[in-house]
């Protein structure tokens, strides 16, 4: 990876870390468990049809 893409991939990650903040019920976070509970449900549905993409043989 250049140190161009490396910038622009830390730049969306820390755009999606802001909007998981920003949407996530902070009340809910309240345990480690509970933490990856939060993250993952929003995070599932529009990354692993992608990756599932990504990962599988040709």
């Amino acid at each position: 990876m250049t140190p161009e893409e490396k910038q622009a991939l830390a730049q969306h990650v820390q755009a999606i870390a802001k909007r998981l903040y920003k949407e996530s019920a902070q009340s809910r976070m309240t345990t480690l468990g509970e933490l990856a509970v939060v993250l993952r449900e929003p995070l599932q549905p529009p990354v692993k049809p992608p990756l599932g993409v990504f990962l599988a043989p040709a």
